[in-house]
C-alpha cells in the first residue's frame, strides 16, 4: 500500500477528519441516486483544444505499480479530460504558479521528486529531486507571488526557487508537518504538526521560528489550520479548542473551548465567522459548529449525517460544502442563513477532498476510486463520474 493511501487511512483511524468540507442536517435535501461511470473522455492532447479560459491539472498516483502516474488535463466546462502527461514517482500533490503557465507536481519517492510541467503545452521541462526523509505526509505549495514553492516531507520543508529551479536549504521545523497555509502577502508560512503545535516560517528568510504549542490537542491528530482574510490571524483547530494565533506576534490567544474534540476550521470570506467541525465517531455522526471569530462565541451546532472530512467554501463565500466519510455524503449549506441546501449521495467509495472551480460552479469529489465525481452548485446534483488513469491526489486550477 502506498503513502498516499497510508496517509488518509491513518488519519481516519485517528478521527476520520482530513482537510475541509461542510455540513448539514436532513433539511432541504436534494441527494442523487449513485451517478454511473461516464464514457472514457476524448484525448485531445496535453494542451487544451477548447478555447475556455480556466482548466484544472489533476494528479493521480498508480498505488497498483502499473506506471501509470501522471497529470491528467481537465477541462472544467466539458468535463472532458485530456491526454495525461506522465511523471515520476507517486504523486502527493500539485499546484500552479499565480500566472498559470507552470505547474509542480511533487511525487513520493527516494528521493522525492518535483516534476515541472509548462501548462501552454504539457511539456515536462525539469524534473528536480528534492533532499529529505521519506515522510508520511507530503504536500507542495506555492507563494502568492510564485517565486517560491515549498515541498514538506516529513519534518523538513524543502524551498525551490521557480526562477532556475533551484533547491534552497532545507528548513528543519522540529514537527511531523501535515498542514500549511500561507498569509495573504506571503511573507509568512504557517504548518501545523500531529503533536499540537503550529511553526511560523518566514519566506524571506526560509527561517522557522519557534513552535506555538496549543492549550489542547489529540494525539495523533492533524489540527485544523486556517487563516483570517485580513492575514492578522490564524486560528488552530486541535484537541476541543480553538486557538487564534497572531502573525504579527507569533503569540497564541485565548482559546475557544468546545465540549468536545474539533478537527478541522474553514473561515467565512468576511472573517467573521470559523466553521469548525468535531471528530464524530467513526460511524457518525458529526457536527458543525459556527463560531463568532469576533466574540469567542459557538453558535448552534448543525448536525451532519456522517464524519466530516473536508470542507470548502465557494469563491463568493456563499455555500460551504462538507464531505462526510462513512456517509457517503457531500452536504451544502448557505452561509448567510445556515440552511442546509442538500445532501449529495456520491456512491459508496471513500473520498480524500474536495476541490471547486475558480467561478464556483462545480465542486468536485476526489475519490478513493480512480475518478472524480463533480457536483453542479446550481443543482447541487452530482454528475456522472469522471475516469482517470490512477488515484487522484490532488488538482490545481488556472487560466491559460
Amino acid at each position: 500500500m502506498r503513502m498516499r493511501i497510508t496517509r488518509v487511512l491513518g488519519a481516519l483511524a485517528a478521527s476520520a477528519a482530513l482537510v475541509t468540507g461542510l455540513a448539514a442536517s436532513a433539511a432541504a435535501t436534494a441527494a442523487t441516486s449513485p451517478p454511473k461511470p461516464a464514457a472514457p473522455a476524448a484525448q485531445a492532447g496535453p494542451a487544451c483544444r477548447h478555447h475556455h479560459q480556466v482548466m484544472a491539472y489533476v494528479a493521480t498516483s498508480d498505488d497498483m505499480g502499473q506506471g501509470k502516474s501522471g497529470v491528467t488535463p481537465l477541462d472544467p466546462v466539458t468535463g472532458a479530460t485530456l491526454k495525461p502527461i506522465p511523471v515520476s514517482g507517486y504523486p502527493a500533490g500539485v499546484v500552479v504558479s499565480p500566472d498559470g503557465r507552470t505547474a509542480y507536481v511533487l511525487a513520493q519517492g527516494q528521493p522525492a521528486l518535483v516534476t515541472v510541467i509548462r501548462t501552454r503545452t504539457g511539456t515536462v521541462v525539469k524534473t528536480i529531486p528534492v533532499p529529505g526523509p521519506f515522510g508520511m505526509t507530503t504536500m507542495i505549495a506555492i507563494t502568492p507571488n510564485g517565486k517560491t514553492v515549498y515541498a514538506t516531507l516529513g519534518t523538513t520543508i524543502v524551498p525551490i526557487r521557480t526562477a532556475d529551479y533551484k533547491v534552497l536549504k532545507p528548513i528543519v521545523t522540529g514537527v511531523a508537518v501535515t498542514g500549511l497555509v500561507f498569509t495573504p502577502d506571503g511573507r509568512k508560512l504557517y504548518v501545523n504538526s500531529w503533536d499540537g503545535k503550529v511553526v511560523p516560517i518566514s519566506t524571506a528568510t526560509n527561517t522557522a521560528g519557534k513552535a506555538i504549542v496549543l492549550p489542547s490537542y489529540e494525539i495523533g491528530i492533524a489540527s485544523g489550520l486556517a487563516m483570517a482574510p485580513n492575514g492578522r490571524t490564524v486560528y488552530a483547530a486541535s484537541g476541543d479548542t480553538l486557538t487564534p494565533i497572531s502573525t504579527a506576534t507569533d503569540k497564541a490567544g485565548r482559546p475557544i473551548r468546545f465540549a468536545e474534540q474539533v478537527a478541522d476550521i474553514v473561515i467565512s470570506k468576511d472573517g467573521r465567522t470559523g466553521y469548525v467541525s468535531n471528530l464524530g465517531t467513526y460511524g457518525g455522526p458529526g457536527k458543525l459548529f459556527p463560531v463568532s471569530l469576533a466574540t469567542g462565541k459557538i453558535l448552534a451546532p448543525i448536525n451532519l449525517p456522517g464524519v466530516a472530512s473536508s470542507m470548502l467554501l465557494t469563491p463568493d463565500g456563499k455555500t460551504l460544502y462538507i464531505m462526510e466519510q462513512l456517509a457517503y455524503t457531500v452536504t451544502a449549506i448557505r452561509t448567510a442563513t445556515g440552511t442546509v441546501l442538500g445532501e449529495i449521495k456520491i456512491g459508496s467509495t471513500m473520498s480524500y477532498g474536495l476541490a471547486v472551480t475558480p467561478d464556483g460552479r462545480t465542486v468536485y469529489v476526489i475519490n478513493g476510486t480512480m475518478s472524480l465525481t463533480p457536483i453542479s452548485t446550481a443543482t447541487n446534483r452530482a454528475g456522472a463520474l469522471i475516469p482517470l488513469i490512477g488515484f487522484p491526489v490532488g488538482i490545481a486550477f488556472f487560466r491559460r
